[in-house]
């Protein structure tokens, strides 16, 4: 949202829905104007939970910026949505009745549920293991049916019902600030740039091909991310 510009062109599509991920501190009177009168533009607010962990992470006064930004949004009818990382500090408190109970009151009708996942060894302890995705599991299948008022998606988790990761173009893919085509943030490695060879090229890729057709996609998924945990089958295919 700090490309005004950005958000003015996706508006002129109408028939695609935008999804635009935010910290929230940006939103002002301008934006809410856009948003109504462009209903395919999403906001999706991005918190760490409660106010001590959002500000703890983002920076003291953001917590209260994005809930005031959410009660806007339900003021003026707006669908938007929240972004949550998932570690396993505070997967409990995510999926816990009061705090659900407190965002849905807001107005919001999406949660994107975002597991951390570790590319520095020294944040490893906060990634989700095996034992926590098992009480993780049992919250999300119980949040789903009490608060039916909201979709409650889950990343990558969700992929074990959809027979393994939907990155490398399978269902998405990520694109970096320089263009480059990456089967997904967790597995930032190119071998194309979309502004050289469009969507369709960066999806007829040699990496991404490689990696759809190498089962590394549809191996038995743990809930964790599968292209990170095999990095070196990945990197083993750019050097072919």
């Amino acid at each position: 949202m700090m490309r005004y510009d950005v958000i003015e062109k996706a508006a002129e599509h109408r028939n695609t829905v935008f999804p635009i991920f935010t910290n929230g501190t940006v939103l002002d009177d301008r934006y809410i104007d856009i948003f109504y009168n462009n209903r395919n533009l999403i906001p999706i607010f991005s918190l760490e939970g409660d106010r001590e962990h959002t500000d703890d992470r983002r920076g003291a006064g953001t917590y209260d910026t994005v809930i005031r930004g959410m009660k806007a949004m339900k003021e003026k009818g707006l669908l938007y949505g929240v972004s949550l990382t998932v570690t396993k500090e505070n997967q409990e408190e995510l999926l816990s009745e009061d705090y659900l109970s407190e965002i849905e009151s807001y107005g919001c009708k999406a949660v994107f549920l975002i597991e951390f996942v570790a590319t520095d060894c020294k944040m490893s302890y906060l990634a989700p293991d095996s034992i926590s995705r098992g009480s993780f599991d049992k919250d999300l299948a119980r949040a789903r049916k009490t608060h039916g008022n909201m979709m409650i998606m889950s990343s990558p988790g969700d992929e074990r019902k959809m027979g393994g990761c939907i990155g490398a173009g399978r269902g998405f893919f990520h694109i970096n600030p320089y263009g480059d085509a990456e089967a997904c943030p967790a597995s930032p490695h190119s071998d194309t740039n979309v502004m050289k060879k469009g969507l369709e090229g960066a999806l007829r890729s040699r990496l991404f091909r490689e990696i759809r057709s190498d089962r590394l996609l549809s191996e038995e998924h743990d809930g964790g991310c599968s292209l990170l945990k095999n990095e070196d089958r990945v990197l083993k295919i750019l050097e072919e």
